[in-house]
């Protein structure tokens, strides 16, 4: 059972764009051993938190954490701000196969949040997680699979393996997708 007083804190933090204290405290990740470990930020993620405006670009490497890291950000402004629309697009050209992965920590984590503070899920799949009684949600798609920018505005987006496509591609899925973010978003 989660402690009020400290869930409160942590999710005033989340509304004041602070997230860090949500995850630490109540988020759950798999290690590379197969392990389930409360989320504690590496080196990488810390930097990254500390110097983040919500307006950057992040040129990662790969295995830091730092896809993990925006995953656990966004789904704490999604499982505690009313309205919010996160989107992960992964411009991999796998076959979704890495959007399928992603959507596993994001599953991870939600089915590992303690009971009291778990929120009321409404329709679910392998890319897409809405929380019902907040009507916020969370979806990971890939290029092409789905018009960004064109229905819903999004509060928060991440866009991941830009190298694994053409320039052409690239610009099309960004130019509908960074439109979409709202302001402050």
């Amino acid at each position: 059972m989660a402690d009020q007083e400290l869930l409160d804190e942590c999710i005033r933090e989340v509304h004041k764009r602070n997230p860090r204290p949500f995850m630490e405290n109540f988020l759950s990740i798999s290690t590379k051993r197969n392990e389930l470990v409360p989320f504690r930020l590496n080196r990488l993620q810390d930097y990254v938190d500390r110097h983040t405006t919500g307006r950057d670009y992040w040129v990662k490497y790969r295995q830091g954490g730092s896809s993990l890291y925006h995953l656990g950000r966004f789904l704490s402004f999604t499982i505690c701000i009313p309205y919010f629309n996160a989107a992960v697009i992964t411009l991999s050209t796998d076959h979704g196969r890495t959007k399928e992965r992603l959507f596993r920590h994001v599953s991870r984590m939600v089915d590992n949040l303690a009971g009291d503070i778990q929120p009321k899920r409404g329709h679910e799949r392998v890319d897409y997680i809405e929380f019902e009684e907040l009507e916020s949600q969370m979806y990971i798609g890939t290029v092409g699979s789905r018009e960004f920018g064109r229905s819903e505005p999004l509060n928060a987006l991440m866009v991941t393996a830009m190298g694994s496509v053409s320039p052409a591609e690239a610009h099309s899925v960004l130019t509908s997708a960074v439109e979409s973010v709202v302001p402050g978003g």
